[in-house]
């Protein structure tokens, strides 16, 4: 979410001052990170596409959407960034002008606020399965469907008031408050769903007098952690830079260095392609599914040639294992005459 007219007008002041190969530097790390955000988030759609034992798995479904959110990021945003940070530089009108950075902004708050009503809903579900695990197993039919309806409905919601807000319908102060509850009431969620599922499994522990720490309660204890870090880390700066640019006065404190904040939404964007890596391709029957793909994949792309050479290879090892078995039963045959 770049936001507003101030912060865009910051921007491009500070562009016009920007070297040649800041540019380029910024341009490149930028493009770099959309194709790990399309190529990471595409692989894990079809890796679920191509296993129905995975799908069949409901916790999936908000993998899936958090996937999709993710490409909404790498299709649409990451590119229309780029392209306002050149003609910033260039000191020249968007081509589609306010209407380009309207699309801009939209997109950028649904898929974003997409993905972090995901990441709160993924970890509710956690805690949910840990807590209740038995309710868990057989949950009230539509839920899961009313709980990914709810992650895009809110996520609309929020563009409708950033557009309220760009018609002086709304002051622009209260949709960046709302922002702001939007993203900590998230984090809240994240944070305190993983520090349940720890206590919980802690408690387990002590209750069965389980002695040091298992391998799995410590794998555990990995992930919750790690989760929780990558989430502060990528999407936390932004939003306190984004936050600065709209109070901070020139007359009161001095404004943020503009690399600070390509660097907090280089942060930002970083966090599309690390969800599937932590959220997917930690998990050992997606490895295999993705395995099995990529096996599928190499196999189809063989010669035709090679696939024949293959098929009567096999045929004549048949044939060869068929004599020896004739012949075998023959001799058994004699000896017993």
């Amino acid at each position: 979410m770049n936001g507003t007219q101030e912060s865009s007008s910051a921007n491009k002041t500070a562009n016009s001052k920007m070297g040649i190969s800041s540019l380029i530097m910024w341009c490149s790390a930028f493009g770099i990170v959309d194709i790990l955000v399309v190529g990471a988030n595409v692989l894990a759609l079809l890796v679920f596409n191509s296993s129905r034992r995975l799908l069949k798995k409901r916790h999936n479904q908000f993998l899936i959407v958090l996937a999709i959110s993710d490409i909404m990021v790498g299709l649409t945003v990451i590119p229309l960034y780029v392209y306002q940070l050149i003609s910033w530089w260039l000191e020249s009108r968007p081509l589609l002008g306010n209407a380009l950075r309207d699309v801009f902004n939209a997109v950028d708050i649904l898929s974003g606020f997409a993905s972090i009503f995901t990441l709160a809903a993924i970890a509710a579900d956690r805690v949910y399965a840990i807590v209740f695990p038995f309710y868990h197993k057989v949950p009230p039919r539509g839920v899961y469907p009313s709980m990914i309806a709810s992650v895009w409905m809110l996520s609309g919601l929020l563009v409708v008031y950033y557009f309220l807000s760009r018609i002086d319908v709304l002051p622009i102060e209260a949709f960046i408050y709302l922002l702001l509850c939007s993203i900590s009431f998230s984090l809240l969620v994240i944070c305190v769903s993983y520090l349940l599922v720890w206590a919980r499994v802690k408690c387990f522990k002590i209750s069965h007098g389980l002695k040091g720490t298992p391998f799995r309660e410590r794998r555990l204890a990995e992930l919750l952690f790690l989760l929780t870090v990558i989430f502060i880390c990528t999407w936390l700066p932004f939003h306190v830079v984004n936050f600065i640019f709209h109070f901070c006065k020139p007359s009161n404190c001095r404004p943020p260095p503009v690399s600070l904040v390509y660097f907090s939404k280089l942060l930002h964007y970083s966090n599309s392609f690390l969800n599937p890596i932590v959220y997917c391709y930690r998990n050992s029957e997606f490895r295999r599914c993705l395995k099995k793909l990529v096996r599928n994949l190499s196999s189809r792309s063989k010669p035709v040639i090679s696939d024949k050479k293959e098929h009567y290879g096999m045929k004549e090892r048949r044939l060869l294992l068929e004599r020896q078995d004739a012949f075998r039963r023959i001799l058994i045959k004699e000896s017993r005459v």
